[in-house]
């Protein structure tokens, strides 16, 4: 509560969008290598803009870190994280 008692603060959320890209035999992946960090690798993700769906997000992400075009997108689940940048709190949706 603020002080003096006149309300509530809640930490900021920022939604982001990953997703599991799978090739159309989905029989790969595709993962994208993290900088400063050989050998390690992760979903293709970023924030949600404004005014902007979740998938549209995640087909943005995909096209701008990869170049690649996707089909379509599905929801499947999202989750809470509790540590974010600069100490806000992201929103993982999973596509």
């Amino acid at each position: 509560q603020e002080e003096g008692g006149r309300g509530k603060t809640y930490p900021r959320t920022d939604p982001v969008a990953i997703g599991l890209v799978l090739s159309p035999d989905r029989q790969q992946i595709l993962l994208n290598s993290v900088k400063g960090m050989p050998g390690f690798y992760t979903c293709i993700s970023g924030f949600v803009d404004q005014c902007e769906s979740v998938e549209d997000a995640l087909t943005r992400e995909a096209f701008e870190e990869a170049g690649v075009r996707l089909a379509s997108v599905e929801l499947y689940g999202s989750q809470a994280w509790p540590i974010g940048r600069g100490g806000s709190c992201e929103l993982m949706i999973g596509c």
